[in-house]
């Protein structure tokens, strides 16, 4: 399925597109990778996308800080399932998953939101081309 995704480009690192979340510079153990045309599978649990181009760049305009510059890329999502619940906290990212993974709702002991609209999470994102720009 075609997806879009918010990602980083960190200059430091050989201007490949990096993603944590919004705000963090840190790269972590839960930074995903992702180069043109080449598939990308995250260790821990699964890829969070935008369903289409519009959604994604309304959710740019409407959280993101000035630390970027920060693209849109479009590109092909395997195995898409719609969520209902995401993790409020970055550190609770690997005990979410683990919890998804166990059959366990991980709302009743982590602090978790409501997915965002018109989301899905994958099991891998192969990017296509970059759509949009926060430095044009």
């Amino acid at each position: 399925m075609k997806a879009y995704k918010i990602v980083r480009q960190n200059w430091y690192i050989d201007h490949r597109f990096h993603t944590t979340d919004m705000i963090s510079l840190v790269v972590n153990k839960f930074t995903l990778e992702y180069k043109l045309c080449k598939k990308t599978v995250p260790t821990i649990g699964k890829i969070f996308v935008f369903k289409t181009f519009d959604r994604a760049k309304s959710y740019y305009r409407n959280y993101a800080f000035e630390s970027g510059p920060f693209f849109i890329i479009e590109g092909e999502a395997e195995n898409c399932r719609n969520i209902s619940k995401i993790s409020s906290f970055r550190d609770d990212i690997e005990k979410f998953w683990k919890a998804k993974k166990n059959h366990k709702n991980p709302s009743k002991y982590l602090c978790t939101e409501e997915a965002l609209s018109e989301s899905c999470v994958c099991t891998s994102f192969t990017p296509t081309r970059i759509l949009w720009s926060s430095s044009r």
